[in-house]
């Protein structure tokens, strides 16, 4: 499947222009001379045919010209001189120039009163581009709002197997935003520049996750091969979204990121699990073999208004309980924890994740892994009282508690972060409490349309 985005392609490049990143040929086994002669021999040819050409950070001073990399450095040095004398040249041409680095992106303007001598020219910052799956579910959606509201233009995928596209009905119009309905575990290609790849689908639910065993793990592993593929192929930055599942039933509480797990590969759950554990693995290989920029937020148990009321997590089935007028169901004794993050405390921690530049420099693949999350711990029995609580003071109902038999085995007992290296090196600090949290999220249902139904 190949998704056309031109429109959105860096503002003013024209609709018939090939737009041409060349950094995809560095990672195609090329070697060293090969690659300098094709920048500065079989590029400047491709200029006849209206192509685009996008720089990755052409202008750094600081490369050695005899390092290890002087090739590609220098090669896009000659090639971006060419390139400009070429438009000075030729004025009329439909052809354009931008650049690309850590922090933003450029277009070259040049002044078209000028046709002789030196021709000056200004850099026009122009929005990234970045690519979000499972877009309508409850992080991508609140990430794609996130984005957009910072001046990104963002290609969300989504097939509305876990998602809801009523969580995107308030961007569906907006100008920068364009989706896709894509099976991610199906080949995709997206033309045109990508800076950053949020590869968020999967199947999360519960209830999906137990009767649909092999898709969960073909999400979590095919998507996972599919967009790291296109990571490699736009340069693009990479950011996967893990869970708090891959340290299974811990040993250790709190969870730290260098902790191995202690995971069941046969348990009942465990195509969510080694869904999520394989594609950390996947991302470890691709970073070694191509040196992507990559990023691994170990996400904990996140809620609030974007969920499905149906989804089978316990702060949903709590709350449908509630609405419904029926006892909180409790598997167990209720004495197991869980730590829960509200959706924007989430979502502000990828974001710094997503944009650290000091991370793209992180030469080994656990500097790159944080736990994003509240480290505030319940137990399931507090989480009930909570929203009996919660319940009797703004609904004034009085709902019970029931305990049943555990239906998984294999659930966690412990569950809670250890946030201290994303405290340190991102900034994050989580703020909404429980109480508040569970507050709008019951709001948040009592005028969805999940509840109405």
């Amino acid at each position: 499947m190949k998704i056309s985005v031109l429109n959105l392609t860096f503002c003013i490049i024209s609709m018939h222009a090939a737009v041409y990143d060349f950094t995809q040929d560095y990672y195609s086994g090329h070697e060293p001379l090969e690659v300098l002669k094709f920048l500065i021999i079989d590029m400047p040819s491709k200029l006849k045919d209206n192509n685009s050409l996008i720089f990755n950070n052409p202008l750094n001073k600081s490369v050695n010209t005899l390092g290890d990399r002087a090739h590609v450095t220098e090669g896009e040095r000659v090639l971006l001189a060419y390139a400009c004398a070429y438009k000075r040249m030729n004025p009329e041409s439909s052809f354009e120039i931008f650049l690309k680095d850590g922090a933003a992106n450029y277009q070259v303007v040049f002044d078209d009163t000028q046709t002789r001598g030196m021709q000056k020219y200004s850099l026009k910052m122009v929005p990234k581009r970045v690519l979000i799956t499972g877009c309508a579910g409850l992080l991508g959606s609140a990430l794609t709002k996130a984005l957009l509201d910072k001046d990104f233009h963002v290609i969300g995928l989504d097939n509305g197997l876990c998602g809801k596209k009523s969580n995107l009905a308030d961007i569906q119009d907006h100008p920068h935003f364009q989706y896709y309905s894509h099976d991610i575990t199906k080949p995709f290609d997206i033309e045109g520049p990508l800076d950053m790849i949020l590869h968020f689908a999967s199947i999360p639910s519960p209830v999906m996750y137990y009767k649909m065993p092999l898709e969960t793990l073909d999400v979590g592993l095919l998507g996972t091969l599919h967009t790291l593929d296109l990571a490699v192929q736009k340069n693009a930055r990479y950011l996967f979204a893990s869970t708090s599942e891959v340290y299974g039933n811990p040993e250790v509480n709190p969870q730290p990121e260098t902790y191995f797990g202690n995971v069941d590969p046969m348990g009942i759950r465990s195509q969510y699990d080694e869904s999520k554990r394989g594609a950390e693995t996947l991302i470890k290989l691709y970073f070694e073999k191509y040196g992507i920029d990559v990023r691994i937020a170990r996400i904990f148990n996140t809620y609030g208004p974007g969920m499905r009321l149906s989804d089978g997590r316990v702060i949903t089935s709590f709350i449908e309980s509630l609405l419904h007028d029926t006892p909180l169901t409790v598997h167990g004794t209720g004495q197991q924890t869980r730590s829960f993050a509200y959706v924007t405390d989430t979502v502000e921690g990828i974001i710094k994740l997503l944009e650290s530049n000091t991370l793209s420099c992180a030469p080994d693949i656990q500097d790159r892994v944080f736990n994003i999350g509240n480290p505030h711990e319940f137990t399931i029995n507090e989480l009930a009282e909570a929203v009996v609580k919660l319940g009797h003071e703004t609904l004034d109902k009085k709902i019970t508690v029931t305990h049943v038999p555990r239906f998984d085995s294999t659930d966690p007992e412990l569950r809670r972060p250890d946030i201290s290296k994303a405290q340190a090196l991102l900034n994050f600090k989580p703020s909404v409490s429980l109480a508040d949290g569970l507050n709008r999220t019951l709001d948040y249902f009592k005028n969805s349309q999940d509840y109405k139904e």
